[in-house]
């Protein structure tokens, strides 16, 4: 409950994201916690625990963002997908065993999502927390970002303002006014004289 309520205390997303990954680390006792957000149809790592500068183009996190990616096509039928990563480089993860969890839209598009990866495969409670933590975070998120919701008294009141100012412009467009009202003054010439027809 205390990391609940530190969690929904964040005021922006760097904040959000800093303690969402420290915190679950801490909270599932797993190696290594990261968050996503998907950027042109592909992920980008934002955070991840215990570490200040990440590369999205180090071969670990582009094993990861495939991973993520497999987990996106998924989607259709389930938010979470687990996955054990291969040796990189002949060198086997330090953290093999993930979890990734996805936070849809409500146009059910993934917008982000959590990973979660441990040293031994995942057991049910350790993954229940994980999915209900990655679920808490998704929230405070949406919080911090706030969705734009559908307003239909707002969105009439707009509809008959267009209305009122398109339905002038036709009228005034539509509506002959005579030259004496345009251009009221009389035009003379400045010497009668020289002014033949």
């Amino acid at each position: 409950m205390q990391i609940e309520a530190q969690v929904r205390e964040c005021r922006s997303l760097s904040d959000l994201g800093i303690e969402a990954v420290n915190a679950g680390s801490d909270l599932l006792g797993v190696g290594q916690v990261l968050l996503f957000q998907m950027s042109w149809g592909r992920p980008r790592i934002k955070f991840a625990s215990n570490v200040s500068n990440i590369s999205n183009d180090s071969p670990l996190i582009q094993s990861i963002s495939s991973e993520i990616e497999k987990a996106v096509r998924r989607s259709e039928t389930n938010t979470i997908l687990n996955f054990q990563l291969d040796p990189i480089a002949g060198e086997p993860a330090q953290f093999p065993f993930g979890t990734v969890t996805l936070w849809e839209d409500r146009k059910e598009k993934v917008q982000g999502g959590m990973v979660f990866l441990a040293d031994r495969p995942w057991v049910p409670q350790s993954y229940q927390l994980a999915v209900y933590y990655s679920e808490l975070v998704h929230h405070a998120h949406r919080a911090i970002v706030g969705q734009k919701r559908f307003n239909p008294t707002r969105f009439g009141a707009r509809l008959i303002l267009w209305s009122g100012v398109l339905a002038a412009a036709l009228a005034l467009w539509l509506v002959e006014l005579p030259m004496s009202i345009i251009a009221p003054a009389r035009v003379v010439a400045k010497d009668p004289t020289t002014v033949t027809s």
